[in-house]
Formats: C-alpha cells, structure tokens, sequence
C-alpha cells in the first residue's frame, strides 16, 4: 500500500477564505469543504463538518462551507475583487 506525501502545513492558516456569493452557494451545494491548514478544497463534506482530516496535507481541519462562514473564515468578496 502506497503513502501519500504529506504537504508540509503553512505556518499559520490560510485565511479568510476569500469567494463571491457564486463561488460560496457552488461549494455549498457541492458539498465542499476546506481545510484551515492548508487549503485544500475536498468533498463531499457535510455543510457543518469541522476538523475532518485533510486529504492533501493529513491537518483534522477540514471544515464544511457553512461551518467557516458561521466561524466568519469564508469572507463573500464582490465579484471582480
């Protein structure tokens, strides 16, 4: 069985993540979520997941998308910002 190798994590987390209103009810209904370490986008997750392990860098900081935007860690920008 083959390791995946493991991204180093950033020294701080990535965020706000920053999208428009579009991109944010896109990754809601696709069920997406993001990880705080990393960034990494990954799904399906359930809206309210917090701290699922990351697929990219192995960080339990994954989160759904409505989970970070109650966390105000999603930042809706207008579009063209």
């Amino acid at each position: 069985m083959e390791r995946k190798a493991k991204m180093p994590r950033p020294s701080k987390p990535i965020l706000p993540f920053r999208m428009t209103e579009g991109q944010y009810r896109h990754a809601e209904d696709s069920y997406e979520g993001r990880c705080r370490s990393c960034g990494h986008v990954q799904g399906p997750v359930e809206e309210d997941a917090e701290e699922d392990p990351c697929e990219a860098c192995g960080a339990r900081q994954v989160c759904g998308v409505g989970t970070l935007l109650e966390r105000e860690e999603i930042q809706i920008i207008e579009r063209g910002h």
